[in-house]
C-alpha cells in the first residue's frame, strides 16, 4: 500500500496511527479518512477478523471512515484502489 500510495504521488498520511484510541494502517487527519489493509495473514483467526471489523464500526461511529482494503486486490488492481482513495478524500 505505501507503494501505490508513493507511486500515486499521495500525502498526507500517517502510518500506523492512533486515531480515537485505536491503531490504524494509514490516516489522513484532515480528512478523517483511515485505510486498513486487510488480509488472511492479519486474520488467522475468527477473533482477529471480528476485532477489526468491531474497530472499523467504533471508528466510523466517531466520525472516521474506515476503508478497508483486501490485500489480494491490493495487489491485482493497485490503481483501483488509489482511484478510490483519491475520491474519498475529495470527498471529504
Amino acid at each position: 500500500m505505501l507503494k501505490v500510495l508513493r507511486e500515486g504521488g499521495v500525502s498526507g498520511f500517517e502510518t500506523n496511527a492512533k486515531v480515537h484510541g485505536r491503531e490504524v494502517d494509514f490516516l489522513w487527519r484532515g480528512s478523517n479518512l483511515a485505510v486498513e489493509v486487510d488480509g488472511w495473514d492479519a486474520h488467522k483467526s475468527r477473533v482477529a477478523f471480528e476485532r477489526d471489523r468491531a474497530k472499523w464500526a467504533y471508528l466510523k461511529a466517531v466520525g472516521t471512515d474506515v476503508m478497508p482494503i483486501g490485500a489480494q486486490r491490493l495487489k491485482r488492481q493497485p490503481e483501483s484502489v488509489l482511484g478510490e482513495i483519491l475520491s474519498l478524500r475529495r470527498a471529504a
